[in-house]
């Protein structure tokens, strides 16, 4: 069973991880809406939008191959140190 520091440090390092994951799929929305600036539709962009509003509500992601995070490790990692010595 984890000790509250335990869990208190994952849910720092998910909750980093989770929030630099959507920094970057905001940037590719907001990418792809310069580089498609008069093509795009108002659909499209309204669903871009629902795509991120999306990710960020659900609390876990589907994992894939084709994942860009797959690449790299986690960029946030925080450890925790014993308090007192065994």
């Amino acid at each position: 069973m984890k000790t509250h520091p335990d869990f208190a440090v994952s849910l720092v390092n998910w909750l980093l991880n989770a929030s630099l994951q959507a920094t970057v799929f905001i940037g590719l929305v907001l990418m792809l809406q310069w580089i498609f600036r008069n093509k795009l539709a108002a659909r499209w962009r309204f669903a871009l939008w629902w795509l991120v509003l999306l990710r960020l509500a659900l609390p876990f992601s589907l994992e894939s191959r084709l994942s860009l995070f797959n690449l790299f490790q986690p960029f946030f990692v925080i450890h925790s140190f014993p308090l007192c010595p065994p």
